[in-house]
């Protein structure tokens, strides 16, 4: 039970320990169909203002505040991560089969050697380029494409 006792930090559980089980008392309400639940949840959480009910609105997590121990936690865990994408860490091949996907694809000509290449996203071809995939935005933000560097002709490919 001291596992318990320690664990929970919830308003209603704190008030039980506080005052006692007998001060408080369970009442169904009403009685309707599961279709109905949130509407009529709704409802009760509008109108009679529940002391403990600490959301805001039935089905949503509006009003609910992270204790600050577990901000901290979360913020620890997701330190040195590389990508947030179910928190986990992408090898290179996932991360490509992403870019592949949601990517905007780019194809980059050298205006020198006549050689082209194409690649799944601006990040990668600002990589092949030596530069921040900032740099391309900027130019994408004006045009679909451009001479970049007086060397290279970078464009969207159209899909």
């Amino acid at each position: 039970m001291q596992g318990v006792l320690k664990r929970s930090r919830s308003i209603i559980f704190s008030a039980i320990l506080k005052q006692g089980l007998e001060s408080f008392s369970l009442t169904i309400l009403e009685y309707c169909l599961e279709e109905e639940l949130l509407e009529r949840e709704d409802y009760y959480i509008t109108t009679l203002k529940p002391e403990y009910n600490i959301l805001q609105k039935a089905g949503s997590s509006l009003g609910f505040k992270h204790t600050e121990e577990t901000i901290i936690k979360m913020s620890l865990a997701k330190k040195g991560k590389k990508s947030s994408f179910l928190g986990k860490i992408q090898d290179e091949e996932v991360k490509t089969k992403i870019s592949e996907i949601k990517g905007t694809p780019i194809k980059v000509l050298d205006l020198e050697t006549n050689a082209t290449s194409t690649h799944f996203s601006i990040r990668k071809a600002a990589e092949i380029l030596g530069v921040t995939h900032k740099a391309l935005t900027y130019h994408f933000k004006k045009t679909d494409s451009f001479v970049f560097k007086d060397r290279y002709l970078v464009e969207k490919v159209k899909i």
